[in-house]
């Protein structure tokens, strides 16, 4: 979720993984290096961030089966079908969630939707 909340503004890379063996005592998962680097045309307005923040938030933590139901719960039951209609040109392979957005479709959904 903060991922999203800033990528209308920054990029997000995930540089190189570090092997759990690398360290001492040895995690149970890998690390990686992320870089993050500020957009030289952002997707969105910065006074934009706090509502784009909110909406971000609300989709993650929105009630419903499926990036669609949560989208249409955040936007308005009325709007289902126009919901129903942005996820499917979107041509994901399988149910899509919130993490599966990129950051063009989360500022697309934030204008749409938001």
């Amino acid at each position: 979720m903060m991922t999203a909340q800033w990528t209308p503004w920054y990029e997000f890379q995930l540089r190189r993984r570090v092997p759990a063996s690398a360290f001492t005592p040895r995690p149970s998962v890998d690390a990686g290096l992320l870089t993050i680097t500020r957009r030289e045309s952002p997707l969105l307005a910065t006074d934009l961030r706090h509502p784009y923040a909110g909406f971000v938030h609300a989709v993650f933590t929105g009630r419903g089966r499926g990036l669609a139901a949560v989208l249409a719960g955040v936007a308005g039951r009325h709007r289902r079908t126009e919901v129903d209609r942005w996820v499917k040109a979107q041509r994901f392979h399988r149910s899509p969630l919130p993490r599966d957005l990129d950051a063009r479709q989360w500022a697309e959904a934030f204008d749409r939707f938001g």
